[in-house]
């Protein structure tokens, strides 16, 4: 088993910068507006409206960031341990949803990321164990 340090940092890298490019794609989507099917002739204007709206390119920027992370942690260690971690995602959101979004997160939600926690947690522990 690879030590867990460097695998830790890697993973906080890659949900941070998740989470950073899910807040870009949602803040770019709100101001794109709902999407709807208008049939196959709106879709260019559709596409071309979300390219053109600068939080989308940047979040996918940040995806592609934590997707190339991604893989250089599979590289060095199990899909079983690095998975649930970055669960963690869920927790940056939810504290990011308010003040970035304007969202109110509700208690039972907050309850739900509560159970993602203490699961990234046990899963965070037992690599240790391997």
């Amino acid at each position: 088993m690879p030590d867990l340090l460097p695998i830790m940092l890697g993973v906080v890298f890659a949900v941070v910068a998740s989470t950073v490019g899910d807040l870009f794609i949602a803040s770019g989507m709100r101001r794109v507006g709902a999407l709807s099917w208008q049939g196959f002739r709106a879709l260019p204007g559709q596409i071309s409206a979300i390219v053109r709206t600068p939080q989308i390119p940047l979040g996918v920027l940040c995806m592609a960031v934590f997707f190339f992370t991604w893989l250089a942690l599979l590289s060095r260690a199990d899909l079983s341990l690095i998975l649930p971690m970055t669960a963690l995602t869920y927790v940056l959101n939810g504290l990011a949803a308010e003040p970035v979004l304007g969202e109110k997160v509700s208690r039972q939600r907050w309850a739900g990321i509560l159970v993602i926690t203490v699961g990234v947690i046990l899963v965070t522990l037992s690599g240790e164990n391997h």
